[in-house]
């Protein structure tokens, strides 16, 4: 298994601490990505125009077509890319990762969407990509619940980044591919940050338009509050100065008030009495 964490502004340069060393696990992935680059039939500008075309084709999507664009974009990307499928998940209050838009090209690994995958979760939510060429000879030993559902899903090979949203990891970008020669070989750094920008870019698009939805149903909420609070001071003010002779009248006036704007099909008045069932008064 290859993992790394995200490079971010402070790895540039020379200045600052020095880095720590590398782990085992930083070592091996670092030794063996000195070989060819797993896609050397694109060269690193045809991989650059690549991204940025699926990013063009839904960065200014409306909102209604979000879904569309950005699996229309999955799927260009699982075809240049020679995998069978690619999916855009979020992660969950508990951890597990949510699969929000999926791509697939013809007879994909069916992974499932919420499995607990407690040590691959792990890995993404620390800020590590995984890579998994070949399975199930790459998954690490611990990894029990991993291994029975990777080779369940009929996967090959994997490649998972993580995506940022703010000070914390949104989601990842996940890449399943069959048994396949090109497959086997690694994915380059550079590959895999392009393609983080990319999962970055639409994840940033799937939260931006949340949050307005969010707004919008918030705004809703509070315009309907204020709508009923003052559908409440009329009614009370209407009965105020009502003889008694009219308030059967006022009544059934407000009820059918009440029903319009609760959009409910009857409103009713009961009363109950001291003894026996309760009487519809007014309906």
């Amino acid at each position: 298994m290859m993992t790394r964490r995200r490079s971010g502004a402070g790895d540039a340069g020379t200045s600052g601490p020095p880095k720590a060393p590398k782990s085992p696990v930083e070592r091996r992935a670092s030794a063996s990505r000195t070989g060819p680059s797993r896609h050397a039939d694109l060269d690193r500008l045809a991989f650059e125009r690549l991204i940025a075309d699926l990013v063009q084709g839904f960065a200014d999507a409306p909102a209604e077509q979000l879904d569309a664009a950005i699996r229309d974009a999955l799927r260009g990307l699982a075809a240049d890319l020679g995998v069978e499928q690619i999916s855009l998940g979020q992660f969950a209050a508990d951890g597990g990762l949510l699969v929000t838009h999926r791509a697939q090209i013809g007879r994909a690994p069916e992974v499932p969407s919420g499995v607990s995958l407690p040590a691959y979760h792990r890995e993404l939510l620390h800020g590590r990509f995984v890579q998994l060429g070949r399975i199930p000879e790459d998954i690490p030993e611990g990894w029990a619940e991993e291994r029975a559902a990777f080779r369940a899903a009929g996967a090959g090979s994997i490649l998972s980044i993580p995506l940022d949203a703010g000070d914390r990891v949104w989601g990842a970008i996940e890449l399943f591919g069959r048994a396949h020669p090109r497959q086997s070989r690694p994915w380059s750094d550079d590959e895999i940050q392009r393609l983080r920008l990319l999962g970055c870019v639409m994840a940033e698009r799937v939260r931006r338009r949340e949050s307005e939805r969010e707004e919008r149903q918030t705004r809703e909420a509070l315009a309907g509050q204020v709508a009923f609070e003052d559908l409440l001071a009329r009614l009370s003010a209407a009965f105020v100065a009502v003889p008694s002779a009219g308030v059967d009248d006022e009544i059934d006036r407000w009820l059918r008030e009440l029903t319009a704007f609760l959009g409910m099909d009857r409103c009713s008045l009961l009363q109950q009495p001291a003894e026996g069932p309760r009487v519809v008064r007014h309906t």
